[in-house]
């Protein structure tokens, strides 16, 4: 196993064991996310269309990659990019439709959170951006700007339905 693999696996393990670390400290602090009856209604109507829009980027994804692949992505990209916009896909609509943050969450706190881990990805995206394409195609040295973006893009999300809220209120 090359050093680098190693380095890999050691990176992906020290960053479940802190998220793991700070999912505890929150989890005593706040409590368990409650949400109300037509809350769970909006989640479950997120996640219906987030896997349908997850099976469909998929099913995309293994359609154009068989045989020359993908042109300017590598498959497993696709993949992860798939994935990115089925999340994207659930909370955008979780949040427009007032489900996506529960009834004790205080949603600047939340965003703000969102937008670290965001900012923390694109840092480490802007560290390794050599490594964002190889051979002409966006690499899996890349993904770490795909995360930053989707975390952006929900964050953004969320402070506009904010925004929004606040003027209706006013």
């Amino acid at each position: 196993m090359s050093s680098y693999r190693v380095g890999f696996a050691l990176g992906i393990l020290a960053g479940l064991i802190f998220a793991a670390i700070i999912f505890a400290v929150k989890k005593k602090k706040r409590g368990k996310g409650e949400y109300d009856e037509r809350q769970e209604l909006i989640r479950c109507r997120g996640y219906k269309i987030a896997y349908y829009t997850l099976m469909i980027s998929v099913a995309l994804v293994l359609a154009l990659s068989t045989g020359s692949g993908i042109p300017y992505i590598e498959t497993n990209v696709g993949f992860v990019i798939a994935l990115m916009i089925s999340l994207v896909v659930f909370a955008v609509y979780c949040i427009i439709k007032d489900g996506y943050f529960g009834i004790f969450d205080k949603p600047k706190s939340v965003l703000i959170e969102l937008f670290l881990i965001g900012l923390a990805n694109f840092i480490i995206a802007l560290v390794n951006s050599e490594k964002w394409v190889i051979d002409g195609k966006l690499s899996m040295g890349s993904v770490n700007l795909i995360c930053a973006i989707t975390m952006l893009v929900v964050t953004l999300a969320g402070f506009i339905k904010l925004l929004i809220v606040k003027r209706e209120d006013e």
